[in-house]
Order: structure tokens, then C-alpha cells, then sequence
């Protein structure tokens, strides 16, 4: 009988040591995973920095009345009349249309944006400067149409976008006054600065969660960085 125990006990005492070295093994992959993950992030977080910053000397324009056979170009240069803008044609590398042409009836009424690329950083600040400070009409730009508000913003990569629509959606939705975006980079603030209200950037999804969650608990949260915006968004369509 106490052989049998013994017997039995032993086995037992090997599937414990099995098992423990099977979850040592799990807990190294689990570790593993995880590393993989943040490296993937980081990476991809690399890669859209890089992305950005060839976009460093372009606007995005929306809300422009779309015509046949327009001239882009034009386009810009009435537009930086219309904002005091000294700009010659030799500042601008290229400026055309983005996205796909919408085919059906509801979708040519979205415009599609129009992109500008300036020679020179310089002459995008003061283009998004004045762009800021005055109020733009399509009418007064192309000259026929609806007169449609129109919008001037850095260009953002897709990664971007998407960080700044919700970026904007959270500040619609918490009652945040400012959402804008510097160099790239992604802000919001509660109130005005002169409030002493502070720019918190927003790095990724996660920052607004975070920002969320301290909301509901009534602390203080996040990653707080005094900034100038260059751009603020005046547009509350989410679907950019």
C-alpha cells in the first residue's frame, strides 16, 4: 500500500514539475509577445514620424469648390490674396486635388481637399498663420458655387488623421475648447491659455483614454506641454 502511495505521490510530484516548466515557458512567450508588440509600435511609430516630416512644408485645404477643368494653382494664389499673403507661383512645388473624384450625386457635394506643397517652411506658417486669423469662403476663392467655410490645415499622414479625429471627437465630447495640431504633433486644451489652461499633447489612443479616465475621476492627468497653435480645427467634420 505504501509503495502505491509513494508511486502515486512521484507521479504527481512530475506533472507538478511538467506543469510548472510548461508555464515558465508560457510566461517566457507571453514576455516575448509583448516585446514584439512594443518594438512593432515603436517601429510603426518611426515610420509615421518619418512620414510627417516629408510632409513638413504642405497644407491641406478643404472645402474648395470642386470645378471641371480647374486650375489648382489658381486656386492657391487667390487664396493667399485673400489672406494678405505675399506668394508667388515659384513658392509652390505643387498643388492638386487628393482622393478619388466622387462618381455618385451624394458624394460630389464632398470636395475633395485640395493640397498645397510650398518651397519653403516659412511660406507654409505664414500661409497657415494668416489661414487662422481671417475667415475663407469658397465663393471668394473659385468665384462660383455655394459659399462654402473653408479650412486650412497641416497635412497630416493617415496615422495622424485618424489620432486627430479622435483627438477631436474627445474634445467635442469633454467640452474641450481648442483641438489642433503643431509640426505634426496633436493638442487639445480645456480652456483658453490666458485661463492657464495647459496644451496636452496626444501621442496615441491610449493618451485620450487615459485623459478619459482621469475626467471621470476628477484627477489630473496626462502629459501636459505648453504649445502654439499653428492650426486649429474649425471643421466638425469627422470624416477627414
Amino acid at each position: 500500500m505504501w509503495d502505491f502511495l509513494k508511486s502515486r505521490l512521484e507521479n504527481i510530484s512530475q506533472k507538478i514539475v511538467h506543469f510548472e516548466a510548461r508555464l515558465k515557458s508560457l510566461e517566457s512567450l507571453h514576455t516575448e509577445n509583448i516585446k514584439l508588440k512594443t518594438t512593432v509600435l515603436d517601429l510603426q511609430q518611426r515610420i509615421n514620424n518619418q512620414a510627417q516630416m516629408l510632409l513638413r512644408n504642405e497644407v491641406e485645404i478643404t472645402g474648395v469648390e470642386e470645378i471641371q477643368n480647374e486650375n489648382p494653382y489658381h486656386f492657391v494664389l487667390t487664396t493667399t490674396v485673400n489672406l494678405g499673403v505675399a506668394l508667388h507661383d515659384s513658392n509652390i512645388v505643387y498643388a492638386s486635388r487628393v482622393g478619388p473624384k466622387r462618381s455618385d450625386i451624394s458624394n460630389k457635394q464632398l470636395q475633395r481637399p485640395l493640397v498645397v506643397a510650398f518651397t519653403h517652411r516659412v511660406k507654409r506658417d505664414q500661409f497657415l498663420k494668416q489661414a487662422k486669423l481671417r475667415n475663407l469662403n469658397s465663393n471668394n476663392i473659385v468665384g462660383t458655387g455655394p459659399g462654402r467655410t473653408v479650412y486650412v490645415n497641416e497635412r497630416l499622414t493617415p496615422a495622424n488623421r485618424r489620432l486627430f479625429r479622435s483627438a477631436r471627437m474627445f474634445a467635442k465630447s469633454h467640452k474641450y475648447k481648442h483641438s489642433w495640431t503643431l509640426n505634426g504633433a496633436i493638442f487639445v486644451r480645456k480652456r483658453d491659455a490666458s485661463l492657464g489652461s495647459p496644451a496636452i499633447r496626444i501621442y496615441n489612443e491610449e493618451d485620450l483614454l487615459k485623459l478619459s479616465q482621469a475626467i471621470s475621476t476628477d484627477q489630473a492627468a496626462p502629459i501636459e506641454q505648453p504649445a502654439t497653435p499653428l492650426t486649429t480645427d474649425h471643421n466638425d467634420d469627422f470624416s477627414s
